[in-house]
């Protein structure tokens, strides 16, 4: 005979559980994160039928946090292992979490480079959620700027822009222009002026995003690494290098300690302060961190990626400023009469 309330007692330990592991994973400490996710999983696995909602969602927030730790391939197994559970329990219709799942996978999808898939998969979350919620939905603002972040990454700015905009708009309506979610889609429109050397617009929208993240999460949390490299790479393309190393190594120090030294998003803020050396003539320090940048993103994705690409261009650029100034620093032979 079933213990009703022994099984009712088990499911509210494993919510407390997954509520505890998904504050410790936002917080940067996976390792907790991690045993709380696996042992909510198992009481899943005891208390419910093989295919349910909640282990669907265990499965999904364990691929979130092998995401955040870099650990791709262990996540995207995961992730699909949820959203087919999912898609098996609904009988294949639309609903709220398998939205969530489609759209981890954009975002799994993105980190690793494929950004065709990305782009896919994002679709797919953002048509599911307009067609459950309607599109001024605070999830369908989440989706927005998700999809635009893939168009960003593709150079296709004009397709991103409106939407930025219009997560912008649903996120200032329901959360305030004061709130985290506002302050994360301005530092991707600012990021997407950057790119588009549009410096006097994407400023204040860097400055803004910055005191707000700082002020709701604190100075030294991932989110605000993010928006502290990008706002360095402002600086650096303004020739503004000592504020662009500040920023950056401030960035740089957080993500080591946050996410770990080997970890993609690492690299990227690496990238950006060996540019910024190899600008104020410091090739020798550039050089070596190149070579680290290099190190982290060859081990982490050995098929290749095109962030690795152009980390890769940046250095070779970097040699040929070197073997310049070598070649213009040797004595030249004097004709004798």
């Amino acid at each position: 005979m079933l213990d009703i309330r022994k099984i009712n007692k088990d499911i509210n330990l494993a919510v407390a559980q997954d509520a505890l592991a998904s504050l410790y994973k936002d917080t940067g400490r996976y390792d907790q994160a991690n045993v709380l996710f696996k042992k909510s999983m198992r009481i899943g696995e005891k208390t419910s039928r093989k295919d349910s909602v909640e282990i669907a969602s265990e499965l999904n927030n364990l691929g979130s946090l092998l995401r955040d730790q870099g650990k791709y391939r262990e996540a995207e197994e995961k992730y699909k292992l949820a959203l087919e559970m999912k898609e098996r329990i609904f009988n294949g219709d639309d609903h709220p979490s398998t939205t969530k799942t489609l759209n981890n996978l954009g975002i799994l999808y993105k980190k690793c480079g494929n950004y065709k898939k990305a782009e896919e998969f994002r679709k797919r979350s953002f048509e599911m959620r307009e067609r459950l919620f309607g599109s001024d939905d605070k999830e369908i603002a989440k989706e927005t700027n998700n999809l635009a972040l893939i168009y960003s990454k593709q150079e296709k700015y004009a397709e991103a822009e409106p939407l930025f905009q219009r997560s912008l708009a649903i996120k200032e309506r329901i959360f305030g222009q004061k709130s985290k979610e506002f302050a994360g889609t301005l530092n991707s429109l600012a990021e997407l002026y950057r790119k588009q050397e549009r410096y006097d617009e994407a400023e204040p929208l860097f400055q803004r995003s910055l005191s707000i993240k700082e002020r709701i999460l604190g100075k030294d949390h991932k989110e605000v690494s993010f928006i502290l490299n990008n706002y360095a790479k402002l600086h650096r393309q303004k020739g503004r290098l000592e504020e662009a190393e500040e920023l950056c190594k401030r960035s740089l120090m957080i993500k080591e300690e946050v996410l770990g030294k080997d970890h993609p998003d690492v690299a990227e803020s690496l990238d950006n302060l060996a540019l910024i050396y190899g600008m104020q003539g410091r090739y020798k320090e550039a050089d070596i961190v190149f070579q680290r940048t290099l190190y982290i993103m060859k081990e982490k994705f050995p098929d290749g990626h095109p962030d690795l690409d152009l980390y890769q261009k940046d250095y070779d650029e970097l040699k040929q400023k070197m073997a310049e100034q070598q070649q213009s620093a040797e004595p030249h032979e004097e004709g004798h009469v």
